[in-house]
């Protein structure tokens, strides 16, 4: 019931402040008292760098007590980023995986930068994350408040694989930024031969 589950949770969250993980975490009158965004986004970084396996199970265990009190999985912390965007920022690929199985919105958008998972994936760099959102059917050509593409992040970054990935999967090189650039575009202008030549046979204009 509702009562054992918050109980459940306080413990848990106790038993994780005495072994000193995660941090910021306050108990007031016997309740923990958290924004459920930023209490899972402390313990998808720390379960990414986490060596001890006890303690990378407690923080596995505190997001499984929220999530069955009731805790929205697409809940964002304070600064409106959603957990998916956390776990891909933090590079921790189980994360990921495990949000997406619960159910979260793949193409949600931060409000601090305007990317979605897949773009945090690749400003990243993060080849593994990358290929598996877009085997999640991410959307490819979503445009960030500066006006950038998936595309014209991975080109910027000189990201060749992840560039051919998601051309090939039908990311759009010709979609211009705020600067009127598109991928392919840049890739010209810096004589990026190597992305070019993938890119070349998906350019249109």
């Amino acid at each position: 019931n509702g009562t054992s589950t918050v109980k459940t949770i306080t413990q848990t969250v106790g038993k994780a402040i005495n072994t000193g993980d995660p941090n910021h975490i306050l108990l007031w009158g016997g309740m923990a008292l958290v924004s459920a965004g930023a209490l899972i986004a402390i313990l998808i970084v720390r379960r990414k760098k986490e060596k001890d396996e006890e303690k990378a199970a407690v923080n596995r265990q505190i997001l499984e007590c929220y999530l069955a009190a009731g805790i929205d999985i697409n809940s964002r912390d304070s600064d409106g980023t959603p957990m998916l965007n956390i776990a891909c920022r933090s590079d921790n690929l189980e994360a990921v995986k495990w949000i997406v199985e619960l159910g979260a919105d793949i193409n949600a958008v931060s409000e601090d930068r305007g990317y979605t998972a897949l773009m945090d994936a690749v400003w990243r760099g993060n080849k593994e994350i990358t290929e598996y959102l877009i085997s999640q059917k991410a959307e490819l050509n979503t445009i960030s408040k500066e006006g950038q593409t998936n595309l014209v992040l991975a080109v910027g970054a000189d990201k060749t694989e992840i560039v051919q990935l998601l051309a090939e999967n039908g990311a759009d090189p010709d979609i211009a930024d705020a600067m009127g650039m598109s991928a392919y575009g840049y890739a010209q202008l810096f004589k990026k031969d190597n992305i070019l030549a993938i890119l070349e046979k998906y350019h249109k204009e």
